[in-house]
């Protein structure tokens, strides 16, 4: 695979927002920009989605291989939510977005950092992502 150049060490790619729809854009824009294919949305697990899924191996000896696993999980969950949605405590059990965002386009990014980089957020700015250097621990 292709990689930046050196010229993209230290490059700020977005900054001043963590929202999920600024960056899914910001990130997808610079790909575009640099001439890299935006990878294919997928939908992902939330870590509440992987909780629920072993509650259920614990409690209902079911493999997640049987058909009928996907639907029991997807009932399991509408349960709750149904239960929580006046409260809005639980999360979502598959926030495509969210998944879009830290999984497949942070691993895209990465891909394509320049040679000694990494692609995030700086250390001393949360809000600020780009190809930064990787520093040696002395």
């Amino acid at each position: 695979m292709n990689k930046l150049d050196d010229s993209y060490k230290n490059y700020s790619v977005s900054h001043a927002t963590l929202r999920t729809e600024d960056l899914v854009e910001a990130f997808e824009s610079f790909l575009e920009r640099c001439g890299f294919d935006v990878p294919e949305e997928k939908a992902g697990k939330s870590d509440y989605a992987v909780e629920i899924e072993a509650m259920v191996r614990v409690f209902v000896h079911v493999e997640p291989r049987d058909k009928s696993y996907e639907a029991f999980v997807m009932k399991l969950h509408n349960f709750f939510q149904d239960q929580a949605r006046e409260d809005n405590k639980l999360p979502s059990l598959y926030n495509k977005d969210d998944y879009y965002l830290n999984e497949v386009l942070f691993d895209a990014m990465n891909d394509i950092a320049p040679d000694g980089c990494y692609f995030g957020s700086h250390p001393g700015d949360g809000s600020l992502f780009g190809f930064f250097e990787i520093e040696e621990d002395i």
